[in-house]
């Protein structure tokens, strides 16, 4: 049976994940954003542009529950770690992953 030391290890490696995979999802929106921003400089949008935003619209809304799932786990495992003060640094490091375009 795993000790505490083993436990704290095996959630700090499953918080250093979670924080990998929302940096991922958030480059995710930051590229989709990309890609349709350029459609509404157009006063005329064309078929392919409507079918490009429909198909961001639905990467967008498949996206947002496991973003929200990995805030919770995030938030969860800083309760359990007893570092709920440090919490929204991991929040700024994934996003900080993901601006700096980092992949895994």
């Amino acid at each position: 049976m795993p000790d505490q030391k083993e436990k704290a290890e095996a959630l700090q490696d499953l918080l250093k994940i979670s924080i990998k995979r929302r940096a991922n999802l958030r480059r995710m929106f930051t590229n989709q954003a990309k890609k349709v921003e350029p459609i509404f400089e157009h006063p005329a949008i064309s078929e392919d542009d409507m079918e490009l935003l429909k198909a961001t619209q639905l990467k967008f809304q498949d996206a947002r529950p496991e973003l929200r799932e990995l805030d919770k786990e995030i938030q969860n495992i800083h309760v359990i770690l007893g570092h709920e003060d440090s919490a929204d640094k991991d929040f700024e490091e994934a996003d900080s992953l993901a601006d700096h375009q980092l992949t895994f």
